[in-house]
C-alpha cells in the first residue's frame, strides 16, 4: 500500500487509520519545524543559552527543533516564540 501524504508521519511510517485530528496535528507539526527551521539563521549562541535556561529544554533538544525535527508542537510553539521575540527586539534595536 502506497502512502499519501496527509497519512505519513514525519518518520516516514505510513498509518491510513489516521484521524482527521491527527492529521491537523501532524501538518501543524510539520508547518512549525518548517518556521523553526526558517528563523534558525537569525538565532545566536547567546539565545541559545538563554532558552535552554528560560525554557528548561537542553541544547540538542533546541537544535533539534531549530533544524525541523521537533516533536511536540507544544514545545515547539514555546520555542519559536522565544526566539521571534528576541529576533524582534534585536531587529527594533537596529532599526533606531
Amino acid at each position: 500500500m502506497q502512502c499519501q501524504s496527509n497519512v505519513t508521519r514525519l518518520s516516514g511510517k505510513c498509518n491510513p487509520n489516521f484521524t482527521e485530528m491527527q492529521k491537523k496535528t501532524n501538518n501543524q507539526l510539520i508547518f512549525l519545524n518548517k518556521k523553526l527551521s526558517k528563523i534558525a539563521v537569525n538565532v545566536t549562541s547567546e539565545d541559545r543559552k538563554k532558552a535552554t535556561s528560560q525554557l528548561d529544554l537542553t541544547r540538542q533538544t533546541i537544535s533539534n527543533y531549530l533544524n525541523g525535527k521537533g516533536e511536540s508542537i507544544d514545545t515547539g510553539v514555546k520555542v519559536l516564540q522565544f526566539f521571534s521575540n528576541r529576533i524582534n527586539k534585536r531587529a527594533q534595536a537596529l532599526a533606531e
